[in-house]
């Protein structure tokens, strides 16, 4: 495990926690690849990868288009199968709890469907 990790990037508080607390993870993989669903600034993605760069850590993009009808959990997951991840990385429960229990989420969706070990954070 954590041999080739996806790490799942939108930018939120939640995403720095998760990138900070799986540094010395990634910096130990063979791989690691920075997963963007929908909309991305390729400058936030430049920086991103200088400062996994400034760690030792030469990482790829893979940028996803968001689909209609296809929640970006499951995206998270194919894309980590596809990649051939044996860990993903991601922040988690970036709406508040009552949100995501009543109405659901992409934290929700990924336990649920994910069948690699998640690395949340809060």
């Amino acid at each position: 495990m954590g041999e080739a990790i996806a790490f799942a990037w939108d930018g939120s508080p939640a995403a720095v926690r998760a990138l900070t607390q799986a540094l010395p993870l990634m910096t130990a993989a063979r791989s690691v690849r920075i997963v963007t669903i929908g909309t991305v600034e390729d400058a936030e993605i430049a920086s991103l990868s200088d400062h996994l760069a400034w760690h030792g850590v030469q990482a790829g993009h893979r940028h996803v288009a968001a689909v209609a009808g296809v929640k970006t959990g499951q995206q998270l997951v194919d894309e980590a199968a596809s990649l051939g991840a044996d860990l993903l990385v991601m922040g988690g429960y970036g709406h508040a709890l009552w949100r995501e229990l009543l109405l659901g989420g992409t934290t929700r969706e990924v336990t649920k469907a994910c069948l690699i070990p998640v690395l949340l954070s809060h």
